[in-house]
């Protein structure tokens, strides 16, 4: 290369020992991926497209404040050159989204930089662009992902995911009056008009698109924002009726919840968690129904319907003469989509009640729902002692009272009727240490009664004391007489003056002495620079 005889641009390039633009042309040479179809021809033994001649290349690209290109560069190392395939970072997703535990970031650390300089050139607008990496030159640019892919397999899914979720803003607006080809030219000149102002923001459902092709991806980043950033995809602060394309997010996410969870066993999602705080377990598809169905994307029969086939193992329809092949598979789920949004029938009851004893093998549960259904409680309760006592195989008592003192005990933590299940107890039955569970149970609704009360007594003190404050706020002044008026006025505001001016404040006076006897009420201050009584300071 011959040294740069004059320079005139007024890049970084303007101070090199070298001519940048004869390196940009040499270098694009073995770039083939990147460079134009008429520079395809100058390819030497060096391999094409490796990693150090896209690293050289974005450099120079930088130098010459080119952005957009060295983006590109960064890009296509992602996708080509960085050890973990597409396959690997979706299984890894996955992982993340079921674990909910984050991976170690000093792997990919190296191209950190890279999302500072996105940041700072705002070139967020070139992520949105799908065929920002694709050409139709050659068949393996064909096969480029999309950048939002890219920029996954570059910089590592926590820190790709936390600048996703940071630039997260919701779809642009459309107006259902409008046809939908006057909506999708609409939406075309917002994204054209977003890309020429450099505007840092990354649309849901346009991050969603890109991701399509890789569903567990999308699972991952949907997941990702939901749980950081749910303003944007489950509660909407500022609207009262959701989006379209985000509800159509909503009935996507639910097959890909249901489809990649480790969690389908409700049984063993719940083992290991103790029994006051069985009520507040849930899962990730649990915490999902929770938020998105009262929203009105997802149908919650549509719900129930997926779920059942799920359980079922039928997954192209349910019929009637289905059995359930598997009883612990989304049983919580199935009956929180039941009790929430069902019909209130005895059956459905009757349902959930056996989706928690048979399918989650929760007693706690089940006893918490007992208590809680007022319309069908005495029901649930009958059910629930029969369970206890008799055994699934024949329909003779069990001796053992073991399952039964369990009862007792989550009856205890639920505040239900001791007493009314000690007399179920029928004769012969050993149920080992009854005495201290009940002597313990009595003493817990003892300690929650003096909680109550304490609880109480408190509030009422604060109450009263709010109203004290506020009664003395509510003061303004304090009423005299007439005579200590008089004074008041004779001593502290009347100004000394000749005699006439004496004889006009005394026949003053009398007018406002008569007054104040006839009407009783204060008088009004002569002097706006002066207050005409005392006011109470606290």
């Amino acid at each position: 290369l011959s040294p740069a005889t004059s320079h005139t641009a007024t890049d970084d390039s303007t101070d090199s020992l070298f001519s940048v633009d004869e390196m940009l042309s040499i270098v694009s040479s073995h770039v083939p991926i990147l460079a134009d179809s008429n520079e395809e021809s100058r390819l030497t033994r060096i391999p094409a497209n490796n990693q150090a001649a896209l690293e050289a290349l974005a450099e120079l690209y930088k130098m010459k404040s080119r952005y957009k290109m060295a983006l590109r560069c960064f890009l296509a190392i992602g996708c080509l050159h960085i050890s973990p395939d597409v396959t690997e970072v979706e299984e890894k997703a996955i992982h993340c989204v079921n674990s909910s535990e984050r991976l170690d970031r000093a792997r990919y650390s190296h191209y950190g930089f890279v999302l500072a300089m996105i940041e700072h050139q705002h070139l967020h607008q070139y992520l949105l662009d799908e065929s920002f990496l694709a050409s139709s030159v050659n068949d393996e640019r064909e096969k480029m992902p999309t950048p939002v892919v890219a920029l996954v397999q570059l910089i590592g899914l926590d820190e790709a995911g936390d600048f996703l979720v940071e630039h997260c803003v919701p779809p642009p607006v459309t107006h259902p009056s409008l046809p939908l080809s006057s909506q999708a030219r609409s939406s075309s000149v917002v994204k054209t008009q977003d890309r020429q102002s450099g505007n840092e923001s990354l649309p849901i459902n346009v991050v969603a698109d890109q991701l399509r092709p890789h569903p567990k991806l999308l699972h991952w980043y949907l997941h990702e924002i939901f749980t950081k950033k749910p303003e944007m995809y489950v509660k909407f602060p500022r609207t009262a009726v959701p989006p379209r394309s985000v509800t159509e997010l909503h009935r996507l996410h639910l097959e890909l919840y249901v489809q990649h969870t480790d969690k389908r066993d409700s049984a063993e999602a719940l083992s290991g968690t103790e029994a006051y705080n069985l009520d507040r377990m849930t899962t990730p598809l649990l915490s999902f129904l929770k938020a998105a169905l009262p929203l009105g994307g997802i149908r919650p029969d549509d719900a129930r319907r997926l779920l059942e086939s799920e359980r079922t193992g039928n997954r192209q329809g349910l019929a009637q003469s289905d059995t359930v092949q598997y009883p612990s598979h989304f049983a919580i789920e199935l009956a929180y989509i039941i009790e929430s949004f069902g019909k209130g029938t005895e059956e459905e009851a009757k349902q959930i009640l056996d989706l928690y004893l048979n399918g989650s093998k929760s007693l706690m549960l089940a006893v918490s729902y007992a208590q809680r259904n007022s319309a069908y409680s005495s029901q649930l309760w009958i059910i629930l002692v029969q369970h206890c006592l008799h055994d699934s195989q024949d329909d003779e008592v069990k001796k053992d009272g073991s399952l039964f003192g369990s009862l007792l005990e989550c009856a205890a933590l639920s505040g239900a009727d001791l007493a009314h299940l000690v007399t179920q107890i029928p004769q012969g039955m050993n149920v080992e240490g009854l005495r201290p569970r009940l002597v313990a149970a009595v003493a817990d609704y003892r300690w929650k009664l003096k909680m109550h009360e304490a609880a109480s007594s408190i509030g009422t003190n604060e109450r009263i004391v709010l109203l004290r404050e506020l009664a003395h706020r509510s003061r303004r002044g304090t009423r005299f007489s007439g005579e200590q008026m008089h004074a008041e006025q004779s001593t502290e505001l009347t100004p000394p003056s000749s005699p006439r001016a004496t004889s006009t404040a005394e026949s003053s006076d009398e007018t406002i002495e008569s007054n104040v006897n006839t009407t009783n009420r204060p008088m009004e201050r002569p002097n706006r620079y002066r207050s005409s009584f005392a006011v109470p300071i606290r």
